[in-house]
């Protein structure tokens, strides 16, 4: 037993075996790979890919080394955004393990984050639109029709008949970015007054 003790650093034979047993497990137990860093890129849309929704195909370039010391290579990868209608600027679409790769490293995420392109016509506020109505004053006083050319191609007729100045709201109910629930936003239409610079004989 002195001996075993010696040998093994126990006099238990069952410590011993523990011990034995818990080494052969480290040296056979394979480490999780580490995981790769994430990669993050941008994707325009427009207004109206918001509003009906799109599918977008992206491309990337990814580093791929097969073996540890190995020649690195770059990999083109092809991958489809698919954007639902009434998606938000912001919005994040994840794609994992198809990020940079080498031996011992998980590859990490790919992230494309939807940047919303600047629209001639309209602005966004949640999922309300934003039309900003510039007004000559005769009209702010004596009321007019206005004419908006929609997301979907219709024209909507509306009358102003009550006295607006600059800042003064009009919501018009359904007419803004559809919703998951499968209502829309509202259209808000925002007055801006035109003031004439000189007023003729008659307009005095």
């Amino acid at each position: 037993m002195a001996i075993f003790e010696k040998f093994f650093g126990t006099a238990n034979p069952y410590s011993a075996l523990l011990d034995i047993s818990t080494a052969f497990e480290a040296l056979t137990t394979e480490k999780p790979a580490v995981l790769g860093l994430q990669r993050t890129f941008d994707v325009g849309v427009t207004l109206e890919e918001l509003y009906f929704g799109c599918s977008k195909i992206v491309k990337h370039t990814r580093k791929v080394q097969a073996e540890v010391g190995g020649e690195i290579v770059e990999e083109e990868r092809t991958l489809t955004v698919v954007v639902p209608p009434g998606c938000k600027h912001g919005q994040r679409f994840v794609f994992e393990k198809e990020g940079n790769a080498k031996p011992g490293m998980e590859p990490g995420p790919v992230v494309y984050t939807l940047a919303a392109l600047k629209h001639d016509v309209f602005a966004r506020s949640g999922d309300d639109l934003v039309y900003t109505s510039k007004l000559p004053l005769i009209d702010s006083l004596c009321g007019t029709q206005l004419s908006i050319h929609t997301l979907d191609g219709r024209q909507l007729s509306l009358p102003v008949t009550d006295i607006v100045k600059t800042g003064s709201v009009k919501k018009i109910a359904g007419e803004g970015m559809p919703k998951s629930d499968g209502t829309k936003g509202d259209l808000v239409i925002v007055f801006d007054i035109l003031f004439p610079n000189t007023l003729s004989p008659m307009q005095r």
